[in-house]
């Protein structure tokens, strides 16, 4: 972060909007108002609204369809050198295929679970009239039953004893 000129209170709770912190598992997301370094701006920045685009998301124009891609790190993809990410390809693959007004609005984050992605609906993703929304979860979802199987705890199933526990996150609060 601070190599690449971005402050690292980017990272804490009182950074994000309002509606982020009143859900416990959201408070180091998503990204807002940040520019991957050294990846092309108009694919590589997140508006305020914590989706990987300059653009404002405001009502549905009229023909567009419009899907929200939700997830991980697999989903977010910052480190793609050429700042391309599945979301994107997913929207050119629409409109080579026909669907010349689909939008795909990438909301992905670093080290979301399927819970994340859940609370992330919940609580803004359908504000914005989305035809679909497109998750790609799995990866964190393991992680949280794996680490919790090697240090002999039980994985509590809705996430909230794995996410409260140091020793279950590694360095994530």
């Amino acid at each position: 972060y601070v190599t690449a000129g971005t402050s690292p209170a980017s990272l804490l709770p009182s950074y994000r909007e309002r509606r982020f912190q009143l859900s416990p598992f959201l408070v180091f997301g998503p990204r807002i108002h940040w520019q991957v370094p050294n990846r092309p701006p108009e694919h590589a920045y997140f508006n305020k609204q914590g989706f990987r685009t300059r653009q404002t998301l405001g009502p549905k124009p009229t023909g567009e369809f419009r899907i929200i891609a939700l997830g991980g790190s697999t989903t977010e993809d910052v480190w793609n050198e050429d700042g391309l990410h599945w979301p994107l390809w997913l929207e050119r693959e629409l409109r080579k295929g026909g669907i010349p007004n689909a939008r795909v609005y990438n909301g992905g984050m670093s080290a979301y679970s399927s819970a994340h992605t859940l609370i992330r609906v919940a609580f803004d993703a359908m504000e914005y009239q989305p035809d679909a929304v497109v998750v790609m979860d799995n990866i964190n979802d393991l992680t949280v039953n794996y680490r919790a199987a090697v240090s002999g705890t039980q994985v509590d199933s809705h996430y909230a004893v794995a996410f409260r526990d140091k020793r279950l996150t590694g360095d994530l609060d």
